[in-house]
C-alpha cells in the first residue's frame, strides 16, 4: 500500500486542543492540515471541528443552491420535479443519513423543497404536505426517518462483531429519536407475529401474500420490515394531519371511493397545464366528482 500525502489530512490534538504547528510528512512530503484543506469521503465532509454541528446549515445551503439551479432552468415544472427527485434528492439524503442532523433542521429543508415543488406544479402555497407525500396523492418520497432507521439496523445487525457491539449512537435530536422509533417498530412487528394474519379491509383471509414473520426473517428482511413499518407510521401521521383539515382532508370521510394516486407515468402523459388541476383533483375534487358520478349512474330514472 502506498500513501499519497495530497489525498491525506493531518490533525494534532494536545490536551484536547488543536495544534496546527505540528505537521506530519510521508517520504519528505508534508501532509496538508485538515484545518486548511477539509476532505470529503463517501459523501461526508471532515473538518477540523470533528463535529456535525454545522452540517445542517451546510446541507441546507446545498439544497437551496440545487433548487435554485433547477428553478432557473427552462424546463417545464414537472421536469423540474423529476430532476429534484432523481438527482438532487439522493445527493442530499446521503449526508443526512451519515451526519448527525436534527429532525428540526430536516423539517426546514422539507419546507424549503415543498415551496419549490408547489411553485413548479402550480399549486397554492396553502396546499398541505400530506397531499405531496400522502398515499392518496402525489406520493413523493419520504426519506429521512427511513434512512435513519436503516442506519440503526445496519449498525445493530452488522456482520462485523466490533461494529455491532460498539453501540454506535445515531443522534437525530430531541424531537424524534431513531433508536427509540426502531425499538417501537420492532415491538409492533413482534406483536403482529403473535396476533397472526387478520382480515384487511373487505378482503377475505389469505387474500394477500403471506407476511414475512419477524422470527423467521433474515438480516436483510428484518431491515426491510423495519423501514416499511417506519414508513407506515409516518403515513399514519400524514393521514391524521389530513383528518384535521376541513377542506383538503374531506376525502378521509368518504367511503366507497377509490383513491387516485399520481405516479411518474402520469407526469409524462399529462400536459403541464392540466397537472395542477389533477393533483388537486386527487385529494378533494376528484373524490367528490367520482362519488357524484357514481350516485348519478345508480339513480333510477322514473318512467
Amino acid at each position: 500500500m502506498k500513501f499519497k500525502p495530497q489525498k491525506s489530512r493531518s490533525l494534532s490534538l494536545r490536551k484536547g486542543e488543536r495544534n496546527d504547528r505540528v505537521t506530519f510528512t510521508i517520504g519528505g512530503e508534508v501532509i496538508p492540515l485538515i484545518a486548511d484543506q477539509p476532505i470529503r469521503s463517501l459523501g461526508r465532509l471532515y473538518t477540523s471541528g470533528l463535529s456535525d454541528k454545522d452540517m445542517g446549515k451546510t446541507i441546507l445551503q446545498q439544497l437551496s443552491e440545487g433548487l435554485s439551479k433547477i428553478d432557473s432552468s427552462q424546463l417545464l415544472g414537472k421536469h423540474k420535479v423529476w430532476c429534484y427527485h432523481f438527482t438532487l434528492y439522493p445527493r442530499v439524503m446521503w449526508p443526512l443519513k451519515l451526519c448527525e442532523v436534527t429532525s428540526s433542521a430536516v423539517s426546514r429543508m422539507e419546507a424549503k423543497a415543498n415551496s419549490f415543488i408547489r411553485k413548479w406544479l402550480g399549486l397554492p402555497r396553502c396546499f398541505s404536505a400530506a397531499g405531496l407525500y400522502g398515499r392518496n396523492s402525489l406520493q413523493l418520497p419520504l426519506g429521512y426517518r427511513q434512512e435513519k432507521a436503516r442506519l440503526v439496523m445496519e449498525l445493530r445487525d452488522s456482520s462485523d462483531r466490533t461494529v455491532a457491539e460498539a453501540n454506535a449512537r445515531v443522534a437525530t435530536g430531541r424531537k424524534w429519536k431513531a433508536v427509540d422509533e426502531v425499538q417501537k417498530v420492532m415491538g409492533r412487528l413482534q406483536h403482529q407475529e403473535v396476533v397472526g394474519r387478520v382480515q384487511t379491509g373487505r378482503a377475505g383471509l389469505e387474500w394477500t401474500d403471506p407476511p414475512i414473520l419477524w422470527s423467521k426473517a433474515n438480516r436483510k428482511e428484518r431491515k426491510d420490515l423495519v423501514v416499511a413499518e417506519v414508513t407506515r407510521v409516518e403515513q399514519e401521521e400524514l393521514r391524521v394531519k389530513s383528518v384535521a383539515q376541513g377542506q383538503q382532508g374531506r376525502w378521509t370521510n368518504w367511503e366507497g371511493v377509490t383513491n387516485r394516486a399520481m405516479n411518474w407515468a402520469d407526469f409524462w402523459k399529462v400536459p403541464q397545464a392540466r397537472l395542477s388541476f389533477l393533483i388537486r383533483d386527487v385529494g378533494l375534487r376528484g373524490a367528490r366528482l367520482s362519488k357524484a358520478t357514481k350516485e348519478l349512474s345508480e339513480e333510477v330514472v322514473p318512467s
